[in-house]
């Protein structure tokens, strides 16, 4: 990153596409969970093309076929089960895309809700329209995860049915997102 500050100071066209680059390699490693001595690796190849000269275009940027799959393999897990950390950046990175800004919030503010209840007690609604095996299965993955702000909303709607976790989470939506801080 201070090669690129330094190299490309004052273009913000320049700095900006390169943190989106800069911050796809650096996602790319942490959600397939690269090993440190493999990510050091990365990293001094990264730079090294850098300093070569290849900017943007630099080969280390790109994810070959077989980390993409990795990381589509990695994503279609039970991430909730992941390190809390890998689980809140890919939740918060896709909600600043669902929100059409490109940041990720101080991730420690939120709190992580499973839409489908980790233990649906047996007379609700939940264990009437979801089996064991579906319920074990769907838990911890992302399409039943939430980031919510752990002071403002994760109460609202904790345990409750889905008609009504749905009127909370969604009654906001138009005017801020699932997140704020």
């Amino acid at each position: 990153m201070l090669w690129a500050f330094k190299a490309y100071e004052g273009d913000k066209d320049f700095l900006n596409y390169f943190l989106k680059k800069l911050e796809r390699f650096v996602a790319g490693l942490l959600i397939r969970r690269i090993h440190s001595n493999y990510r050091a690796a990365k990293y001094a190849e990264l730079l090294r093309q850098l300093l070569n000269g290849d900017g943007l275009e630099a080969k280390a940027f790109d994810l070959s076929a077989e980390e993409k799959q990795e990381m589509m393999k990695q994503l279609n897990t039970e991430i909730y089960l992941q390190p809390q950390y890998i689980c809140r950046y890919t939740l918060m990175r896709l909600n600043s895309l669902a929100a059409g800004h490109y940041e990720v919030s101080n991730n420690k503010k939120i709190a992580i809700e499973h839409v489908l209840p980790q233990h649906p007690d047996p007379d609700s609604g939940w264990s009437q329209n979801f089996t064991e095996p579906a319920v074990e299965y769907w838990t911890n993955r992302l399409g039943n995860l939430l980031p919510l702000n752990r002071k403002k909303r994760r109460t609202e709607a904790q345990g409750f049915e889905f008609e009504k976790k749905k009127e909370v989470y969604l009654a906001q939506l138009c005017r801020i997102p699932l997140f704020s801080p």
